[in-house]
């Protein structure tokens, strides 16, 4: 069956404003705000700045768009020494998300099929005079990419890739990524891929959509450089709390760190951190039964760093 061009427009314009209105009901509530405590003492606490962007994006399998229904913000989260959160208050950073065509940090798609749908890029962004963090997340989807229990999947799969750079007496601490379906009944996530150990300084991630025999394999590759230091990690839960946490079975996240980070002595010192780009890959793929695709897929994206200040006179 044919469809006009002006039908296809009005399905275009009825998925997008359904997916708007259903965002709420698809990603549940968020988490409770930490309530702040105006009385904490300085000299009792350890204070980190916990620099997170992130928020729902909802992908449309049936027009290849991706959504953004709710604004992004940045918090700061202030932690005692044994990590319980004391408060939160707002960034000196500034949070933006967009979904246009930077191209700082590509995935590289090999293979295709006519089955293949690319979404937009999801920019992930923290800028402001501290520095700048910039991390991309390339979705893509196979459909009926291989038969399994005796019916069809559809398949999507997550490039992310990025890092960032500080400055003016700022050095990083931690900058990562992490991605999930927020899905909390299923375990969708099939295959996920980072890179773990001492920080090589050149590394490559590639997963590929798990296909039937007869298809020619499609796989995603991503590539990064950056200075030797200290250590790349991995796990299903990330470093600094985002709602990304609250789908551990459908996460991926990575991130490089300073080897004072959860050391003994703690990251007080000047010599602390790295003043170099530093940065992470991940790579995620999530299966759907085809005859129970839904209509939006709901997922989290975030970026975050921890920066640490190094100035000579104390302040930055």
């Amino acid at each position: 069956m044919k469809l006009t061009m002006a039908r296809v427009r009005a399905k275009v314009a009825a998925v997008v404003g359904g997916a708007i209105v259903a965002a709420g009901t698809a990603f549940g509530a968020a988490p409770a705000a930490a309530a702040t405590d105006p009385n904490g003492a300085e000299d009792l606490i350890t204070q980190f700045t916990n620099e997170v962007v992130g928020g729902p994006t909802l992908l449309v399998p049936a027009t290849g768009l991706l959504i953004e229904p709710a604004m992004l913000r940045a918090v700061e989260q202030v932690v005692d020494a044994t990590g319980k959160l004391l408060a939160t208050r707002p960034s000196q950073m500034v949070a933006s998300a967009d979904s246009g065509g930077l191209d700082s940090f590509p995935c590289v798609l090999e293979g295709g099929s006519r089955r293949l749908v690319i979404f937009p890029v999801d920019n992930r962004i923290l800028s402001g005079r501290a520095g700048f963090v910039h991390f991309q997340y390339h979705p893509y989807m196979l459909l009926n990419a291989r038969r399994f229990n005796s019916g069809e999947r559809n398949q999507v799969e997550v490039c992310t890739t990025g890092g960032g750079n500080l400055r003016g007496g700022w050095r990083l601490l931690q900058v990562g990524t992490g991605m999930a379906v927020s899905d909390p009944n299923q375990t969708l996530k099939i295959g996920q891929k980072w890179q773990t150990g001492s920080t090589p300084k050149d590394y490559s991630l590639s997963l590929g959509f798990q296909v039937a025999p007869k298809d020619s394999p499609i796989s995603v590759s991503a590539s990064l450089t950056q200075t030797p230091t200290d250590k790349l990690m991995g796990s299903m839960l990330g470093p600094v709390r985002s709602n990304v946490d609250n789908y551990p079975q459908n996460a991926v996240q990575a991130w490089w760190q300073d080897s004072c980070v959860d050391s003994w002595h703690g990251c007080h010192f000047r010599w602390n951190g790295s003043a170099n780009f530093q940065g992470s890959l991940a790579q995620g793929l999530w299966e759907y039964p085809a005859d129970r695709m839904p209509s939006l897929i709901p997922m989290y994206f975030a970026a975050y760093a921890k920066p640490l200040c190094v100035h000579s006179f104390g302040s930055c």
